[in-house]
């Protein structure tokens, strides 16, 4: 399901894709993987699990909403 979400706003705006994965922590996906499987790479990188960390998973039925993001940048801005 956040794959799915991570590949369409890629697609969405492909100019800020690569924008997004030219620098910074998300160069290395580049670097590392091909166009087509950067999302994959987002879902089993270390920012995502830093990210998913701050949950407190022992607080059933509680949530942190976020906003939707609207662009690929805004998304990948959200991770540490």
């Amino acid at each position: 399901m956040l794959q799915s979400k991570i590949r369409r706003l890629m697609e969405e705006d492909p100019v800020e894709t690569r924008e997004v994965f030219d620098g910074g922590d998300w160069l290395q996906i580049r670097m590392d993987c091909a166009q087509s499987n950067w999302s994959e790479a987002v879902i089993e990188s270390d920012q995502l699990m830093i990210a998913m960390n701050r949950i407190d998973w022992s607080q059933p039925g509680t949530y942190i909403e976020l906003d939707e993001p609207e662009t690929i940048g805004s998304f990948m801005s959200e991770m540490p």
